[in-house]
């Protein structure tokens, strides 16, 4: 006999998460949990793996890292550990401590992450340099590819028991800010020496000093230097004069400031701000900078409500900005409400016309950085308190060789966005299709809550059995293209599971916790039969 009920497709997480609206007002192809997943290609999938990049791990946790090239051949990977040593590795394998000189501290005082920034290299034959900046420690310097650091050469006169915390390259000049000792100051170095900052054509300049606790933040965008204060104000340098006494400082807002000094990122043609509330700030300028609005990020989403219940407030001076140009993302890292160190990463994904956004669980990262590999393509790492530096977005699907959890979740939904006549009535579902991509051959597990109550659990195997390879004694996929047992031809298949409940409204929560596992879904189909309604009186 032919099915008389009714099947209604979920084309599930073309846009994102989504946890703001009344469940009855959340789009069916947004999801309520989106937990180590990427949506990519109108399917959501496993999210990519991380490797340690070092061979062994380092005696303290990794607190700071810059990719650096003393000259176009010649990468180094230098890293500030917690106890504040600092590191320059030639390979993974190799690593050296850069040793103090000329009255350098033995170790530096890390209280906060540390500002690496590069410059030099102010005229021909010049060394490129890299700065180090802890705020309780003189400005480090690297000179080339020399495995020393000093004390920087022509300091400020009021660097004597504080110093500042971090700096951005503007202008062909190092700008610096942070220090203790007049917290609303930005330092301007010569720009013939980026180690003068007094003297010859050096600046400063005085920010509104009677606003927010100091200078706290600073990031370069569209040739303009952005600067941001804790807990609130945000100001730009109008240094379009050529005439250095005429520069001045704008105010932009002061509705809005920095959660730390490594908040701030370029994604493709704005700005975007980790604020001091939690959330994030876009700032939409005009390129002649007269006209700037700023608008929070996940409240326009309406996923905001899903950071406030589930990160901490606290500790925000740990929070870092990353923007990854390969695949259009912008990763900001957080700390859970139970958590200790930094263990979330919000991805905020471009790819698509409007953004959306994730998060990224599996992960612990100090902070973040970037690394080109053999192509030149910079990839995001991070430093973990293990002591191991991490490359992101590895095919493996794993984590240092650790299986992971992913998950996505559907709205309750009472399919009133199909047929208006069925939101309010009880269903009798039936069944429950899975819609995929072959990946391997492993399951993919579905919890089902009819009217928010858990039912059962489903299993549907992602693979008809045409998949290459299988797992091995030793965990690899021989055959598999990607790190993964991935199926001849992406084959899009679909498989059906009887329902067993009755009720208004249905979600699906569907995840995997397999060692190097992946999925790639497409739509989820829920087949169900309104149930006979007795008149009431």
């Amino acid at each position: 006999m032919a099915y008389t009920g009714q099947g209604f497709s979920i084309p599930v997480g073309q846009s994102g998460l989504r946890t703001d609206d009344a469940q009855n007002r959340i789009p069916p192809t947004a999801l309520i949990l989106a937990n180590n997943v990427v949506l990519r290609n109108g399917l959501v999938e496993r999210d990519l793996g991380s490797r340690r990049w070092n061979t062994s791990a380092l005696s303290s946790a990794l607190v700071g890292h810059y990719d650096f090239w003393p000259d176009d051949i010649t990468q180094r990977q230098i890293v500030v550990t917690r106890d504040g040593l600092v590191r320059k590795f030639s390979d993974p394998e190799t690593s050296v401590v850069v040793t103090p000189t000329g009255g350098a501290p033995t170790s530096l005082s890390v209280s906060d992450p540390p500002v690496l920034v590069a410059g030099g290299g102010e005229a021909v034959g010049r060394p490129r340099k890299l700065f180090i900046m802890t705020g309780n420690s003189p400005i480090q310097v690297l000179s080339g590819d020399a495995t020393t650091r000093a004390n920087i050469t022509t300091a400020s006169s009021d660097w004597t028991t504080s110093y500042p915390t971090g700096g951005v390259l503007h202008a062909g000049r190092l700008c610096v800010f942070g220090n203790r000792n007049d917290p609303h100051r930005l330092y301007m170095s010569d720009p013939d020496d980026h180690e003068k900052f007094t003297g010859g054509t050096s600046l400063s300049f005085s920010i509104f000093p009677g606003e927010g606790e100091g200078l706290f933040s600073a990031y370069v965008f569209k040739g303009r230097l952005f600067m941001f204060k804790y807990p609130s104000g945000a100001y730009f340098l109008d240094d379009s004069d050529p005439d250095t006494t005429n520069w001045s400082i704008r105010k932009l807002s002061g509705s809005f400031g920095a959660a730390s000094r490594h908040c701030a990122i370029e994604a493709l043609n704005d700005a975007i701000v980790a604020n001091s509330t939690g959330s994030l700030t876009s700032m939409s300028a005009t390129n002649a900078f007269g006209d700037i609005t700023s608008g929070d990020v996940l409240k326009a989403l309406k996923c905001e409500s899903y950071m406030r219940q589930n990160m901490s407030r606290t500790e925000t001076r740990e929070r870092f900005a990353l923007y990854y140009e390969d695949q259009k993302q912008a990763l900001f890292t957080y700390r859970s409400s139970s958590g200790v160190l930094n263990d979330s990463i919000l991805v905020l994904d471009f790819k698509e016309q409007e953004p959306r956004v994730t998060w990224n669980t599996k992960d612990q990262p100090n902070f973040l950085s970037t690394m080109k590999d053999t192509l030149r393509i910079r990839r995001p790492v991070y430093g973990a308190e293990d002591g191991y530096l991490y490359v992101m977005d590895r095919q493996d699907r794993d984590v240092a060789g650790n299986a992971f959890t992913s998950t996505f979740q559907t709205p309750h939904m009472d399919f009133g966005f199909a047929d208006p006549g069925v939101a309010e009535k009880m269903k009798l579902f039936d069944f429950l299709e899975v819609t995929f991509e072959e990946t391997g051959n492993w399951d993919l597990s579905v919890d089902v809550f009819i009217d928010r109550e858990f039912v059962e659990t489903l299993s549907f195997r992602l693979t008809k059995g045409g998949y290459l390879g299988t797992t091995t004694s030793s965990g690899t996929f021989p055959l598999g293209p990607t790190g993964n047992a991935e199926a001849i031809g992406g084959a899009i298949q679909s498989q059906r599971r009887p329902l067993h409940g009755t009720g208004r409204r249905i979600s699906l929560k569907c995840y995997n916790s397999g060692l190097r596992q992946n999925f790639k879904i497409a739509q989820l189909t829920v087949y169900f039969r309104v149930a006979a309604e007795t008149q009431k009186t």
